[in-house]
């Protein structure tokens, strides 16, 4: 479900209310900008550990990321682009709250319907490592052996191998 605020002020009364597990913020707000508010998410113990993803105009993402952003997307957004975005990083948010089933169905999202998105990759690691702390090693490796073989000169590439030989697994083969 989302939840939508007119205005800096309201983000923020929300936010406190509401507790959502992401913050779409755009800098640009009524009252409150949105630097201010994401300034007081992260000082409120009540906010500070909900992840907050900048989706605006303005592209300042060192100072976004100084100041707590979780991810920072500058604006035109194409609608792909803001929809894998926006689902993976929902995956991710479950994920950090380890509720790695939600994760993985968000991730599943993600590769069903933008197979070929810049976020393919990422979420069939991040589906790999979920399934294993859900104790599907057998699953899980093979996730990750996808990634490796399918992405091989990629970051997500070198994190699969990592955990695939952390667990005593060859990355090229199953077992």
């Amino acid at each position: 479900q989302a939840i939508f605020a007119r205005d800096g002020n309201e983000v923020l009364e929300k936010a406190r209310k509401y507790r959502p597990i992401a913050i779409t913020l755009d800098l640009v707000l009524p009252k409150k900008n949105g630097w201010d508010v994401l300034s007081e998410l992260k000082s409120d113990p009540g906010t500070r550990n909900i992840p907050v993803i900048i989706a605006s105009v303005l592209d300042n993402q060192e100072r976004g990321f100084c100041l707590g952003a979780y991810r920072y997307l500058v604006k035109p957004i194409t609608e792909t682009d803001l929809a894998d975005n926006a689902i993976y990083w929902i995956g991710e948010c479950f994920y950090r709250q380890q509720k790695y089933a939600d994760a993985i169905v968000e991730y599943d999202r993600v590769l069903e319907r933008w197979p070929r998105s810049d976020k393919t990759a990422s979420a069939q690691l991040k589906k790999g490592f979920s399934l294993l702390e859900l104790g599907q090693k057998k699953e899980g490796t093979a996730q990750l052996q996808n990634v490796a073989k399918t992405f091989p000169s990629s970051d997500e590439a070198n994190l699969a191998k990592q955990r695939l030989q952390s667990l005593g697994v060859d990355p090229g083969t199953r077992k």
